[in-house]
């Protein structure tokens, strides 16, 4: 056993156990934020936010999924970076959640080269990690990431970040001369 391992794996643990414990409570709380907002999409059609998550955890991913569509969003999910690309060219979506730290390749990496497609380089990026130093909140704005959102996260707090960066970016869409 190496020496500081048991911390790690603890507090993996009680952040397992957190998102378990407060996944049922805040669907009611995103029903209601469903009710509230509506999105309205570059095709003119009411709909909610399309998201992209990423992350190399299944349940994380099962459970932060199922809190987006809870709130209205259209949920795409990747286990990984390469996996979102493919995605990410069949149907772009509004916003991007990324975990940073994913084998073969990072959130920041996926991010750089995103943010250096003329195609994608307008799509928010949302990081989510388990990681809250300085410098990882640093890192992730000069990746280009619009928000970096330190794990376990409140539902409710995703979800308006998530609507506003697809609010905006609807916006700064319509300004934009259309190709002909």
């Amino acid at each position: 056993m190496q020496c500081g391992r048991g911390g790690v794996l603890r507090t993996l643990l009680a952040h397992l156990l957190d998102l378990t414990i407060h996944f049922a409570p805040a669907m009611n709380d995103t029903r209601k934020a469903r009710q509230e907002t509506g999105f309205m999409g570059q095709d003119g059609n009411r709909r909610g936010p399309k998201v992209l998550l990423v992350d190399d955890h299944e349940k994380f991913r099962m459970v932060t999924a199922s809190v987006l569509e809870e709130g209205g969003c259209q949920v795409q999910t990747a286990c990984n970076g390469h996996e979102a690309l493919e995605k990410l060219v069949e149907s772009p979506p509004d916003v991007m959640i990324l975990d940073v730290s994913m084998p073969t390749m990072s959130g920041f990496d996926l991010c750089h080269i995103i943010k250096r497609d003329e195609r994608f380089k307008d799509i928010p990026v949302i990081f989510l990690s388990a990681f809250g130093a300085p410098e990882d909140y640093r890192t992730g704005h000069e990746a280009g990431g619009a928000v970096y959102m330190v794990k376990p996260y409140k539902h409710d707090r995703l979800l308006n970040i998530v609507r506003m960066l697809a609010e905006h970016s609807r916006r700064v869409a319509e300004t934009k001369p259309k190709e002909s």
